[in-house]
C-alpha cells in the first residue's frame, strides 16, 4: 500500500524530532545521476521515496538493509543519508554506492518498502532569518543538503522571492560530471543571477573520491573576501561532504 501523503512542516519552531517507531517508505524511483568514472568517483543515485515521515532540509534519515551480514547475523547497523529534497515534498536521498546499505539502495526495485528512522539533526537546517546570506561548501553527496536548501528558498516554478540573502555554493569533484545535481545548481545561477546565487566548481585533485585531496581550499581562498562579506552581514557557512575535503 502507498504511504500516506507527507505533511508540510511549519516554517516556525524547531525542526521535527525523531519519530517514535520510524515510518515505512515506498520506493518511487532510483536513478543513477553520477556514473562510475575513471577518476574513481563511486556511482551516486537519486532515490525518491513516498513516506509520511516529516523532515526539513539539512536533516538525515537512517536505513537498515535486509538480510544477514558476513557472519550470518541480521544486519544491525543503520546507515544515515542526507535528505536531498525540501519540506512538504516527497523524501529524496542521495546515495553514494559505498557499503552494504548503499549497494542495496542502488538496486532496490520500484514499489519496494523500506523502514526509515528519523528525521535526525538540527545543526544543518536553514537559519530562521530568510535574509541571511549563505556560503555552502561541499563534495560528493554533500551537495544533497544544498539541493534541498535551493529548492526551499527558490522553488523552480515560482518567481524569486525578494529580500533573500545571497547564496554562494562551492562544490568539489574530480570532474563536473562527478558532482551530483550540478545541472540544477547551474540552472539556478542562470535563473537567479550572480547577485542572488553564485556557483563555483572546484574540479580535480589527487584523491577526490575519499575527500583527502581536493582543490576546494584554493577555491575557497579565492572567494574569501566574498564569503567574509556575507558572514560579516550575519550570514552562515555550511560544510557538507567527504571527511578531510578541506585539507
Amino acid at each position: 500500500p502507498a504511504a500516506p501523503p507527507v505533511e508540510a512542516v511549519q516554517d516556525d519552531g524547531e525542526p521535527p524530532a525523531k519519530l517514535d517507531g520510524g515510518a515505512l517508505a515506498t520506493v518511487r524511483s532510483v536513478e543513477v545521476i553520477v556514473k562510475d568514472t575513471p577518476e574513481g568517483s563511486a556511482p551516486i543515485a537519486h532515490v525518491e521515496l513516498e513516506t509520511s515521515l516529516p523532515f526539513v532540509e539539512g536533516q538525515c534519515v537512517s536505513v537498515l538493509p535486509p538480510g544477514n551480514d558476513e557472519k550470518g547475523n541480521p544486519h544491525k547497523k543503520r546507515r544515515l543519508y542526507t535528505v536531498a529534497s525540501e519540506r512538504g515534498s516527497q523524501l529524496a536521498l542521495c546515495v553514494r554506492e559505498v557499503g552494504v546499505t548503499s549497494n542495496f539502495l542502488h538496486t532496490i526495485p520500484k514499489g519496494s518498502q523500506l523502514h526509515l528512522e528519523g528525521p535526525m539533526g538540527k545543526s544543518m537546517v536553514l537559519p530562521a532569518d530568510p535574509k541571511a546570506g549563505l556560503v555552502l561548501i561541499g563534495t560528493s553527496t554533500g551537495a544533497a543538503t544544498f539541493r534541498g536548501f535551493l529548492r526551499r528558498l527558490y522553488p523552480a516554478n515560482a518567481a524569486p522571492t525578494a529580500g533573500r540573502g545571497p547564496i554562494v555554493v562551492i562544490l568539489g569533484g574530480a570532474t563536473r560530471e562527478a558532482i551530483p545535481y550540478v545541472e540544477e545548481f547551474e540552472q539556478a545561477q542562470e535563473r537567479l543571477g550572480p547577485g542572488r546565487f553564485r556557483l563555483e566548481l572546484a574540479l580535480g585533485g589527487a584523491r577526490v573520491d575519499d575527500g583527502s585531496e581536493t582543490t576546494l581550499p584554493d577555491k575557497i581562498k579565492g572567494l574569501s573576501l566574498i564569503a567574509k562579506e556575507i558572514m560579516d552581514r550575519g550570514g552562515h557557512t555550511y560544510v557538507s561532504g567527504l571527511r578531510g575535503m578541506l585539507k
